[in-house]
């Protein structure tokens, strides 16, 4: 009779799964392993911070993967060779994703998400989209059948306007790509949390002051690399404050390095 062992496994993600599904297997040389997962949270751990969204038109909900169901195929080959093994299907996907703005709460009024940004997927090569708010001056105005000239001038002020956005942020995110080259960083950063480092590193020039190049920085680290450093890592916005931002800095160096030619996305 096999000798058995008891195993605890803590946490039911991606790794506690996977290490409670390699451990039971059959006795093995007169041991037989007794595997014990334990979960604090009341679903499975890959799902257990997903966020349930209503939808009050159509009714029922929308469920958002926290953090997201998806990853770069250059950059994980051992998970790929994993979830072949496991027959884990998986597809490729175009990775788009958008950021919002939720409405604080206010008493008579329904809570509203305003989308600031829209990415387009394929590693950027797609861009990015306008979002359907900033184009809401434009259909306001022609179902009121506002006169055409003033419709004229709404639709270019709007496209100029995305268009700035659009520099804006293509400007931030080549300042992110310098600031993340290991040989550039600052004396120090291995003790500087993501938030004092945003603010060390916005422009402090005159002419960049006067241009708001700070104030956008300050703009873009708050509005996009925190929600999408928070769902990577499942965590709320003071902890992505808090959290070293050599580890952020060198994870986005790795991924920029480690792309696969066709830079594929698996979801």
């Amino acid at each position: 009779m096999p000798r058995t062992v008891k195993i605890a496994v803590i946490g039911s993600g991606l790794a506690g799964l996977t290490v409670a599904h390699l451990l039971g297997e059959p006795a093995i040389n007169g041991v037989e392993l007794e595997v014990h997962l334990f979960e604090r949270a009341s679903s499975l751990g890959m799902d257990s911070s997903s966020v349930s969204v209503p939808l009050s038109e159509k009714g029922g909900e929308w469920r958002i993967d926290v953090p997201m169901r998806s990853f770069q195929g250059g950059y994980y080959p051992q998970l790929i060779k994993l979830y072949k093994s496991l027959g884990v299907a998986f597809r490729q996907a175009d990775f788009s994703y958008s950021f919002s703005l939720l409405s604080p709460p206010a008493k008579g009024t329904q809570r509203r998400i305003t989308t600031t940004m829209i990415y387009n997927g394929a590693s950027g090569r797609e861009g990015i989209s306008m979002p359907s708010a900033l184009n809401d001056p434009c259909r306001d105005a022609q179902a009121q059948h506002a006169p055409v000239l003033r419709r004229a001038w709404l639709w270019l002020a709007t496209r100029a306007a995305f268009a700035l956005a659009t520099l804006t942020i293509v400007w931030n995110y080549l300042r992110l790509l310098t600031l993340s080259v290991p040989c550039l960083r600052p004396a120090g950063l291995e003790t500087q949390s993501f938030g004092e480092w945003r603010a060390a590193t916005a422009p402090r020039s005159a002419v960049a002051r006067w241009c708001g190049m700070d104030a956008a920085w300050m703009a873009f680290t708050a509005q996009v690399l925190v929600p999408l450093f928070s769902a990577v890592c499942t965590a709320s916005e003071p902890d992505i404050m808090d959290h070293p931002v050599e580890e952020f800095l060198g994870a986005h160096t790795r991924a920029r390095l480690r792309l696969s030619p066709r830079r594929l996305h698996m979801a």
